[in-house]
């Protein structure tokens, strides 16, 4: 059999006994570079190498071609390709970086950063999942308020507004936040309107822009997650960890305020707390919010204990008791009573806000 196309045989075919037809001849090889040509009607130069080498960079491109790495690789032209690839802008492009901040505010109050942190996992005792950070911008000042729900940024907003404002003698100025849905709030807007609060706002899904707030809450998180694990308390303590940790925090040095710890810069005269919150074997000393004492939280009697006069007793090395009395600055009177007596009070009852509990964190340059 015969295959003929205008006068001229093209190929045959022998015919069996079962009326199968076989081709005589044999494949002759083709040179690689020939069967790369008749592939494309493109000219075979860098762009299309960069897009048949699943966009490779272009200098890996060159090198092959150079290098005669590839069989059958060849460019028929010297045109750079285009350095603009839109299938490479879709899948390759990043974020610029973004530079630091050297603004700084001149007067304590004119611009806090703020962020609220969570849901967490675990809920406290009293129903806490969330917490929200006020930072103050010159003095690195933080206040950290716990929150059931987002929606209650407003009023958390409120309570920092009056204590910050009571405490400096100073208005806040600005309020800058990334625009979540709690800071949006028709309410909040109306407040901040009423009292000259002006508003700034990050990009959305750009944490960096806020990024005072957001290592704060890295910080806080871990911090809590040690102490934690120190105390040997579960998750549902995180609230009393949470207050302790911003209290220490806040009377620590760091690398944006090397000289003067953020409490004693912004209130100079403010009166002194407790210096010292031991994360001990299922016990947290804590400030003692409103009351005058200190505050003993006992996991295995589930219990919060209130005292002017607590016994420390650490063992890691040596072993040591050391009596702590009065907290420095309270007064406490004859009627004061040790542990012993100290009341106990119900498992359920909230925390108080840790309003005025303020902290720094380490390496901040913003």
């Amino acid at each position: 059999m015969d295959f003929d196309r205008e006068g001229h045989t093209l190929f045959c075919a022998n015919i069996d006994a079962s009326n199968t037809a076989y081709l005589d001849g044999k494949v002759v090889s083709a040179p690689q570079a020939a069967l790369s040509a008749s592939a494309s009607a493109l000219p075979l130069d860098e762009s299309l190498w960069h897009r048949r080498f699943a966009h490779t960079h272009l200098q890996s491109i060159r090198n092959l071609a150079k290098g005669q790495l590839v069989s059958g690789m060849h460019l028929d032209s010297t045109q750079e390709a285009d350095p603009i690839c839109e299938p490479c802008l879709s899948g390759k492009l990043n974020a610029a970086p973004f530079p630091s901040s050297t603004f700084r505010a001149s007067k304590p109050l004119k611009l806090d950063h703020s962020d609220v942190h969570g849901p967490l996992p675990v809920r406290t005792t009293s129903g806490y999942r969330y917490w929200i950070t006020f930072i103050e911008d010159p003095t690195r000042l933080r206040s950290v308020i716990l929150l059931k729900t987002k929606g209650e940024a407003t009023s958390a907003f409120k309570q920092f507004k009056a204590f910050a404002e009571n405490e400096t003698n100073e208005h806040i100025g600005t309020l800058h936040d990334d625009k979540g849905d709690e800071y949006i709030f028709k309410e909040l807007e109306d407040f901040c309107n009423e009292h000259g609060i002006q508003r700034q706002h990050t990009v959305r899904n750009r944490p960096q822009q806020n990024g005072v707030a957001e290592r704060f809450n890295r910080v806080l998180t871990e911090g809590i997650t040690a102490m934690l694990s120190e105390a040997g308390l579960p998750p549902s303590f995180w609230g009393e960890a949470l207050s302790a940790l911003v209290h220490v925090l806040n009377r620590c040095l760091t690398s944006a305020l090397p000289v003067k710890t953020p409490s004693r810069r912004s209130m100079p005269q403010a009166r002194r707390l407790p210096s010292a919150h031991l994360g001990l074997r299922r016990l947290f000393i804590n400030p003692g919010g409103a009351d005058l004492g200190l505050q003993l939280l006992i996991h295995h009697h589930q219990c919060v204990l209130r005292s002017v006069s607590v016994i420390e007793y650490t063992s890691h090395n040596n072993r040591q008791a050391t009596e702590r009395g009065p907290a420095q600055g309270l007064e406490a009177g004859p009627e004061a009573v040790d542990a012993q007596q100290a009341r106990v009070e119900d498992q359920q009852s909230p925390p108080p806000p840790t309003r005025g509990c303020w902290a720094s964190s380490e390496g901040e340059t913003e």
